[in-house]
């Protein structure tokens, strides 16, 4: 069985359909109605969320000048779909954005000089720099009224090496009901925190890991970075307290 697979399903395929079913599941059983989209880039993983049935109302952050305009031009045509040109992260002002060769790699941070990949150090190159304007996300959420929205809400963010600034950004993320972030296995910047650090970090947030997903592996393969996919551990709680309807029917049935 294991040969045949291999011949008709390759292993990035696999994962890559198993962390869209988990998303998929996700959003329909938290009953999901607003995705914050940090890190847009050019809007992939809004077409992803669309593509995956997910009809929820959709805020997207780009600062990238270029990127911002073709996902502009992407969510003029959804209603649900809305986008800012602002980068996020743990204190309001301004700073330098790195714009590498390969725009999905930009970045505030330095690119380490050892890339895991020889593509890599072909793209992840600084070309120039952009300035841009940062908010932290809990005063946009105050802004845009969307707090009583968050125990419906996933936050995904995608900010290549910047994920833990933008969560101390959000003083509510305790009532987010679902996070995904990337982690890091073979460093792609400077001074960004490992997969066990941030696996900690999460965790003391409050969210339990529903799936984590390889990106990209290098040569020997391992994996370089990994999609967490986390859900608010108090919903957990609260869903594994409540009776199950089924066993209550089946009690009913055999009392009468």
């Amino acid at each position: 069985m294991v040969p045949f697979l291999g011949r008709i399903v390759r292993p990035k395929t696999a994962s890559a359909l198993a962390k869209y079913l988990y998303l998929a599941e996700a959003l329909a059983d938290l009953r999901i109605e607003l995705v914050i989209d940090v890190g847009a880039n050019v809007g992939q993983f809004g077409q992803t969320l669309r593509a995956i049935g997910y009809r929820g109302r959709i805020l997207s952050f780009e600062p990238l000048d270029d990127a911002f305009r073709a996902l502009q031009a992407l969510t003029a045509s959804d209603a649900a779909w809305d986008a800012q040109q602002l980068a996020l992260g743990d204190r309001a002002g301004s700073a330098d954005l790195g714009v590498m060769r390969s725009r999905v790699f930009s970045s505030f941070h330095t690119p380490v000089s050892t890339q895991p990949l020889a593509d890599f150090a072909e793209q992840n190159v600084i070309e120039r720099r952009q300035a841009v304007a940062i908010r932290r996300l809990d005063t946009l959420v105050d802004e845009l009224s969307l707090r009583p929205l968050l125990p419906r809400a996933m936050l995904k963010s995608d900010t290549q090496g910047h994920d833990r600034h933008v969560l101390e950004g959000m003083a509510y993320i305790s009532e987010v009901a679902l996070l995904q972030v990337e982690m890091t296995v073979l460093p792609l910047y400077e001074s960004t925190p490992a997969m066990p650090e941030m696996i900690q970090y999460v965790d003391a947030l409050g969210f339990a890991p529903i799936l984590l997903s390889p990106v990209g592996r290098a040569q020997d393969g391992r994996a370089i970075e990994f999609d967490y996919l986390g859900v608010n551990a108090r919903l957990l709680a609260a869903s594994s307290a409540r009776p199950e309807r089924s066993t209550e029917g089946e009690r009913a049935s055999c009392s009468s």
